[in-house]
């Protein structure tokens, strides 16, 4: 058990009288001791909701106000830019400022009686009272048919790629910026480089595959125009076909 601590001790022994004692053990000795804890378990709130059970370990409270709305939010404050919540003050922490300041918090029907309350129709009250000033349209407002002037809706561009750039007809300089209006028709006419002789060194890989140029069994893709030569150098003989079509044997040949 926990030594009672005394104010009254740590005054000079002149001090320590009758009256002085009696004093500070009704005040300050009150605030100084060690406080005694109990650890409590149990469920707090209404036991009247959906997925309530009223005969879940609930802790008992002192009053029934408590008992039954001390998690009900009275009154909730809302930043009006944020929308974040700023403050909320429970039911029983309402009828508590009441109390201190003298309401009279027994009849609750009483106590939040209204002539008045808030309603929000739904309606723009700018229409309902200028309704003069305004047009019923049925079928919407005509349709506004919004074209372009300096851009134009069709166009055929000629390509050319040179030295990793593209030019187009009528743009100036490489890779040029196209203005194109949406719905509009164009067309571009890719200009054939100038033709080209590629070489490939084509070799095996015993019998499971082909190397080209170091790689094995790779996509090639060739440019009408160009004229290709695969150079063979093999270490074993072995046919190279082309064909049109992948196949086995001699068919398909091209």
């Amino acid at each position: 058990m926990a030594a009672k601590i005394r104010s009254v001790d740590f005054l000079p022994e002149i001090f320590q009288t009758p009256v002085n004692t009696q004093f500070l053990t009704a005040t300050l000795d009150q605030l100084i001791q060690e406080p005694k804890y109990k650890q409590t378990q149990g469920f707090i709130g209404r036991k009247v909701g959906p997925g309530v059970i009223p005969s879940d370990g609930y802790v008992i409270e002192p009053n029934a106000t408590r008992n039954n709305y001390q998690l009900e939010p009275g009154v909730v404050s809302i930043d009006p830019i944020t929308l974040k919540i700023n403050d909320a003050i429970t039911y029983p922490g309402i009828i508590n400022a009441l109390n201190t300041q003298g309401g009279i918090t027994e009849q609750a029907d009483r106590l939040f009686e209204s002539e008045y309350y808030t309603w929000d129709p739904f309606v723009d009250f700018d229409k309902y009272n200028n309704y003069s000033q305004y047009y019923w349209l049925p079928d919407g407002p005509d349709l506004v048919t919004v074209a372009p002037t300096s851009i134009p809706t069709e166009q055929t561009f000629n390509v050319t790629r040179s030295n990793g750039a593209y030019t187009f007809t009528d743009y100036s300089g490489n890779n040029p910026a196209l203005t194109l209006v949406r719905n509009g028709k164009y067309k571009f006419v890719i200009a054939q480089n100038t033709p080209a002789t590629i070489e490939y060194r084509v070799t095996n890989r015993g019998t499971s595959s082909w190397t080209i140029n170091s790689v094995a069994n790779p996509t090639l893709t060739l440019i009408r125009g160009n004229t290709y030569v695969f150079n063979l150098v093999q270490t074993v003989n072995l046919a190279f076909y082309i064909k049109t079509q992948p196949s086995f044997g001699t068919t398909n040949l091209w």
